[in-house]
């Protein structure tokens, strides 16, 4: 791919920009489009200037990037307008043609409302044609300006393809609008990400090649946060088997006073609630809280569940009625019983003990 030749002069510039550098890429086609080609090397001294580039002749505007200073990062697109060529009206087996092209751009940088930047370029290509060129360009960058793209699913692509002539970092934008930076050395490289088209530009690199893929994305919707759910605590507890008021003697006191003297109930039977008091909860015969552990108990015929804490089963699991403490001496003392409904609910708590002379009962309820 041949070069032309260009004599570029910036002209006065401002203080600000004195020994900055700026970024200068050649693009195939107008408004910066299609493959960007810098200039090498990839940065050129304002200080440098008047000096002779080398551009490709295909090149159809220039891209500038300002590459530190104010106005870092800053960016702008100068078309090329193509000239309509005079050829000279003699003709003769030798052609002689002298280039004469001069190409004059204003380029009105103001990075902040003091200072303005305006060089002078003069281009003189040797190509076999006389025409003459005029570029009056504009260029104004505004160091606090903000670029706000809109995304769409037709906007974005899940691959761009590149070539990197010189390392450092490269930025593009996603397809949720967010800008990304990443160094890459020289050769090949690729970006697998949904990115938005036209957003790849080199930072410290210098890139060549910019191809994008065709597959189309959009910005995934934002993942929602699950809500808590609470787990209620779950509490445990030992019962004997339900029996009625009226045989305690025969049952939960049997035999007691006597020798050997009876053992009562053993309060093994598990059974669990989310209460933290028993008093009108519902009780459950497994700890997932699915199946109930229903009472007999009905207005006019008083029922009773004689039981025991988890710590208590802890510390002496073989507790019984006529041996609440489970010291093994059946000796008697109080033991905690409840009245449970046929739904479960504990109705009413109390205690009760047996008595020493021939099994009967006494009692005091706290219901």
């Amino acid at each position: 791919m041949p070069n032309i030749n260009v004599n570029v002069n910036l002209g006065t510039v401002g203080t600000g920009v004195l020994g900055k550098t700026v970024l200068i890429s050649g693009c195939t086609l107008s408004s910066c489009g299609g493959t960007k080609t810098a200039l090498s090397p990839a940065q050129y001294n304002v200080n440098d200037f008047p000096q002779v580039l080398s551009i490709p002749d295909t090149a159809k505007s220039l891209f500038l990037m300002v590459n530190s200073g104010v106005c870092s990062g800053k960016t702008q697109c100068i078309e090329i307008l193509t000239p309509t060529p005079t050829p000279t009206p003699t003709v003769t087996p030798n052609i002689d043609v002298t280039p004469t092209p001069t190409v004059t751009p204003n380029i009105d940088v103001t990075p902040t409302p003091t200072q303005t930047i305006t060089p002078t370029q003069t281009i003189t290509p040797t190509q076999t044609i006389t025409p003459t060129q005029t570029i009056t360009p504009t260029l104004t960058i505004t160091p606090t300006q903000t670029i706000t793209p809109t995304v769409t699913s037709s906007t974005c692509v899940t691959q761009v393809g590149f070539e990197v002539d010189t390392a450092g970092d490269v930025r593009y934008v996603n397809c949720c609008n967010e800008t990304i930076y990443l160094t890459f050395s020289i050769g090949p490289q690729a970006i697998n990400d949904c990115i938005q088209i036209n957003s790849l530009f080199g930072v410290g690199a210098s890139i060549s090649s910019v191809t994008y893929g065709v597959t189309a994305c959009s910005c995934p919707p934002p993942t929602p946060t699950p809500t808590p759910t609470s787990t209620p605590t779950v509490y445990t507890y030992y019962r004997a088997s339900e029996v009625l008021d009226a045989e305690l003697a025969t049952t939960y006191c049997d035999n007691f006073g006597a020798t050997p003297p009876g053992q009562g109930y053993v309060m093994s039977q598990a059974f669990y609630t989310t209460g933290a008091t028993l008093l009108n909860s519902t009780i459950y015969k497994d700890s997932n809280l699915t199946i109930l552990d229903t009472g007999n108990w009905v207005a006019g015929i008083d029922t009773r569940m004689a039981y025991i804490t988890e710590q208590e089963y802890q510390i002496a699991s073989n507790r019984t009625t006529t041996d609440p403490d489970g010291d093994g001496t059946f000796a008697g003392g109080s033991y905690k019983f409840m009245r449970v409904d046929s739904n479960g609910v504990v109705i009413s708590t109390g205690t009760a003990s047996c008595t020493s002379g021939g099994g009967g009962s006494g009692e005091e309820d706290i219901e």
